[in-house]
């Protein structure tokens, strides 16, 4: 794979697969934590030093603040807008289901028509011949 991926609007340098090295990419690395998980607090990680640590934390707070931005945008874009409320109108599912229950009781109560017969019917006999 190459080590520069050129796109129209930005050019990218380095491996997107390859482990963090340096304290941009420790920042990003916590940006996206903190934009992911803005009420989080999210641990050190492990093996870096001091320097490569609060570059990761610099990251989590503005990835952190950028998440509430961004929140506190769509909320006053769709503040006047009709939502979709939790209280339902109508008739719950409970009754719904012990209406239908109900018709169905009355429609396939009715039982099936009883055949007695008397006479009973006589057992075919096989006939049975020797081979001679």
């Amino acid at each position: 794979m190459s080590d520069v991926i050129v796109l129209p609007e930005i050019t990218i340098e380095g491996d997107p697969d390859s482990l963090s090295r340096n304290a941009v990419d420790w920042w990003s690395n916590g940006f996206v934590a903190g934009y992911n998980a803005p009420e989080a607090t999210p641990e050190r990680p492990l093996m870096i030093n001091e320097e490569l640590a609060a570059s990761f934390f610099a990251g989590v707070a503005s990835g952190q603040q950028a998440a509430r931005d961004a929140m506190a945008e769509f909320e006053a874009l769709y503040a006047d807008q009709p939502m979709v409320q939790m209280d339902l109108k109508g008739e719950s599912l409970d009754k719904a289901q012990q209406r239908l229950d109900e018709a169905l009781r009355e429609l396939f109560h009715e039982h099936m028509p009883h055949i007695e017969n008397d006479t009973e019917m006589p057992v075919p006999t096989p006939e049975l011949r020797l081979a001679e």
